[in-house]
């Protein structure tokens, strides 16, 4: 061993040494002071077309909120992406486009994918009542 490597060795060994050895220290849960704080946003490139479509679908729905049609599209296509991606954040995102209906007696395209989104919870129980709903 050359004394280069030697000294490098032992620098390392003290670094890691001092690593094992110092206390830790819990670092404290980062809390938002506000419930509208974006935490993390959605690994979609903005030129790519689905970002696109999301982008002008939450538009839609934002300037009316009260239009069935657009909240159902948003819904569906954030449900469409949960089945490929994996990722069952795009779930919340559709439930949360059908939240203005969740009171009153929603729709039967509201009911359908609301049924679709409880089966993805493993809510079958809800599912089938919404889909009885949507049949009667």
């Amino acid at each position: 061993m050359t004394p280069m490597t030697r000294w490098l060795a032992e620098r390392v060994l003290a670094a890691a040494g001092a690593l094992l050895l110092s206390p830790a220290t819990p670092a404290a849960p980062y809390v938002p002071q506000d419930d509208a704080t974006v935490l993390e946003r959605l690994p979609i490139k903005p030129g790519d077309a689905i970002a696109r479509e999301l982008r002008e679908l939450r538009a839609r729905l934002a300037a009316r909120p009260d239009d069935v049609d657009a909240a159902v599209s948003l819904g569906r296509r954030y449900f469409r992406l949960a089945m490929a991606e994996g990722d069952p954040r795009f779930v919340g995102y559709a439930e949360a486009a059908l939240r203005p209906w969740s009171g009153k007696d929603p729709p039967h395209d509201v009911l359908v994918l609301r049924a679709r989104l409880r089966q993805y919870r493993h809510d079958f129980a809800g599912a089938l009542d919404d889909l009885a709903a949507a049949a009667a």
